[in-house]
């Protein structure tokens, strides 16, 4: 009899998985490997067999959505006539949209679990039909994620955004908002997400990344401070002295600009608000602090810090909620705000009368899509250090110049040039010498105040008061030696007539005595 040929061809693997001549399973194969065609090969130094996981990208059969998707709505969700709404996103062949639900105000949400086996990105397209109040809100565990809401003004509207995403379990959800009395929908296709799934090749690490050794399955961001611009890089190189860059998987670094230096870990360039110009010396420290808002309109200000990038927690706030570090913010009425310069330069330009002022120009780095770029000049006015920075011609959100009078804009004083010493006149014996200010410098009017005593007219030093006192003690030192000495003369002078008196009186007695005895 006839044999009969029973065997059956098995459908064919997805892209990247293999099956076995003794098994009808598709394989994959092991992290760092990739499949070949005919064997599993590890990835090369500079390369990574990325694992991928796609939907939408080539038609799939029926109706369902495959297993890690789930679909609900909330709102005005109940529906009649399923003619005229759905309670869910539905399945085509190469695409899924969030249904119908005509002129009701509904969300329409669209769930992927995944888990994540390194740390990879979802890159997915999606289409916006219907009035600009409907679009997108996406979301990744929970947080929501800037894609655009309505890409265009236009009734319809395409947009492929990519979004990197951590390893670990992972929950992707797609929103459609619709406003009531509305009508529309979205559809998504060509979703790619790396970081789960099978290898389905080898592929050269971009330039910004790297992989050290054989086996990598993901291809490592270059960190904050590092960069390379090569393709195939087995490292990164850190940033020169004098440049940075501030996010990881930097493919170039950033030149600090004028008057700033790069930090210790090249992520940054920073001052101390203390500029060198043309070898003349501005402190712009005493202006450090946050100022604003300036209005651009009704619905947004400017917040400004001169020379040292600072964040908020209630206002300049990313989509996500998290501060910016900027040096200059447009923020709306609700917090929400846009960098619009976080590069500062430093020079001098002429104003007024070919006077020099300080210029800090701002720009943003890191966005290719931002050009925005403005200037605060600060001008030197020696009596006027409390004044506030305004707005100068007709501001736009990109295009901001300010101008600000001030002490602080003036040259950093020099003691010796810039002072003179001034003795006041003498008061009450009190003279009073000042080191004053005598060019237009930033510095105290009055550095140094002393007092010394002095004579005025009508008044006797105390060195003559103490030389008379002398004298005149002296004098009546001399006078009662004379005195006395006089009186002892006196005295001597008087015994001594004394005694001349009483010789004369014997000798006449003794002549009477003799006359008589001869008689």
């Amino acid at each position: 009899p006839e044999t009969l040929d029973d065997s059956v061809e098995c459908f064919p693997c997805e892209e990247g998985k293999y099956r076995t001549e003794d098994s009808d399973e598709c394989k994959s194969c092991d992290i760092g490997e990739y499949w070949s065609g005919d064997q599993c090969k590890s990835a090369k130094s500079g390369h990574a067999a990325i694992l991928t996981t796609s939907y939408f990208v080539y038609p799939l059969a029926g109706d369902s959505l495959p297993s890690e998707f789930s679909t609900g709505c909330s709102g005005d969700c109940f529906c009649r006539n399923t003619d005229q709404c759905t309670d869910g996103w539905r399945m085509h062949s190469s695409y899924i949209d969030s249904g119908m639900s005509t002129n009701r105000e509904v969300d329409m949400y669209l769930d992927l679990t995944l888990d994540l086996v390194n740390q990879g990105s979802i890159t997915f397209t999606y289409e916006v039909t219907g009035p600009s109040s409907n679009g997108l809100e996406f979301y990744i565990n929970d947080k929501q994620y800037s894609a655009p809401y309505h890409p265009s003004s236009s009734l319809k509207s395409e947009k492929t955004v990519s979004f990197n995403v951590d390893s670990g379990n992972t929950i992707f959800r797609w929103n459609y908002h619709q406003e009531p009395e509305t009508s529309g929908s979205i559809s998504l296709s060509s979703i790619i997400i790396e970081g789960v799934g099978s290898a389905v090749g080898e592929s050269k690490c971009p330039a910004g990344t790297y992989s050290e050794g054989n086996g990598n399955s993901v291809c490592e961001l270059c960190p904050a401070g590092t960069s390379n611009s090569e393709e195939g890089s087995t490292g990164c190189a850190i940033c020169d002295e004098n440049s940075y860059s501030p996010i990881d998987g930097s493919t170039e670094c950033i030149l600090c600009g004028d008057g700033t230096f790069a930090n210790e870990d090249r992520t940054d360039c920073i001052s101390d608000c203390i500029f060198t110009l043309q070898d003349t010396t501005y402190d712009l420290s005493g202006l450090q602090t946050t100022h604003g808002p300036f209005p651009l309109d009704d619905e947004s200000g400017i917040w400004m810090n001169i020379c040292e990038k600072r964040t908020s927690r209630s206002f300049c706030l990313d989509p996500y909620g998290e501060s910016i570090s900027t040096y200059m913010c447009e923020v709306d009425l609700r917090g929400n705000g846009i960098d619009i310069g976080n590069h500062l330069s430093v020079d001098l330009t002429k104003v007024d009368d070919d006077k020099d002022a300080v210029r800090l120009s701002y720009s943003v780095e890191g966005d290719d899509e931002n050009n925005c770029s403005s200037t605060v000049t600060i001008v030197c006015s020696p009596d006027a250090p409390y004044t506030n920075p305004y707005l100068l011609d007709n501001p736009t959100d990109c295009n901001i110049h300010l101008r600000w009078d001030s002490t602080h804009g003036c040259p950093v004083c020099n003691e010796e040039i810039d002072y003179e010493i001034q003795d006041s006149e003498c008061e009450d014996g009190v003279r009073t010498i000042n080191t004053v200010r005598i060019s237009n410098c930033d510095g105290p009017a009055i550095l140094t105040s002393t007092t010394e005593s002095c004579p005025t007219r009508y008044s006797v030093s105390i060195a003559v008061i103490i030389v008379v006192a002398v004298v005149i003690l002296l004098l009546c030192v001399v006078i009662v030696a004379v005195v006395i000495y006089n009186r002892r003369l006196s005295n001597q002078y008087t015994a001594l007539v004394r005694d001349s008196e009483g010789q004369y009186e014997m000798k006449d007695m003794d002549e009477d005595t003799t006359v008589a005895e001869d008689v």
